[in-house]
């Protein structure tokens, strides 16, 4: 068995002038909704092996406010410039490769992509808010074996869902 958790980074800034969009920083928001958020991982009892997410700063700092709360070792995080605004082949080809020894892998990344992954992996229509988090299940022995289809959605969270189950 394995499990993905599908994450979009949380609300970054658009005031910050001249800085390209790789380079762009958390919101006020954005840092607070990671701990509520984070709060519900710890709730959910959610241990992961692995993070994997882009490279770009509001990436990085999502994963690692998260990371606060999972408590991962920093040499499990792996950061790729590849998951910047990827496509579905990218980010599956980037899960596909991780190694069999991790069973729960949380991935990082951005919209719209993040939003085509899940749709792809489940044949779910779920538009990604910032901060939102699919928890997706596979019956597979290997990374290798998840393609179109084969996950099955066990839950969806966002910072601004009251509907927690």
């Amino acid at each position: 068995m394995k499990t993905l958790y599908i994450v979009r980074h949380a609300k970054s800034s658009w005031n910050e002038n001249k800085v390209i969009d790789y380079n762009r920083s958390l919101n006020e928001r954005g840092k607070k909704d990671i701990k509520t958020m984070g709060q519900r991982l710890v709730d959910r009892q959610v241990k992961i092996d692995k993070i994997l997410g882009s490279a770009s700063k509001r990436t990085k700092a999502t994963a690692r406010g998260l990371n606060k709360f999972l408590g991962l070792p920093t040499d499990k995080i792996e950061w790729s410039s590849q998951l910047y605004h990827s496509d579905v082949s990218v980010l599956l080809h980037q899960v596909c490769r991780t190694s069999d020894e991790c069973h729960n892998l949380m991935l990082v990344a951005h919209n719209p992509g993040v939003s085509d992954f899940c749709d792809y992996l489940t044949e779910l229509e779920f538009y990604f808010p910032t901060l939102g988090i699919v928890k997706v299940v596979f019956e597979a022995d290997s990374w290798r074996e998840i393609s179109k289809s084969t996950g099955t959605v066990e839950w969806i969270d966002f910072p601004k869902n009251t509907l927690i189950f």
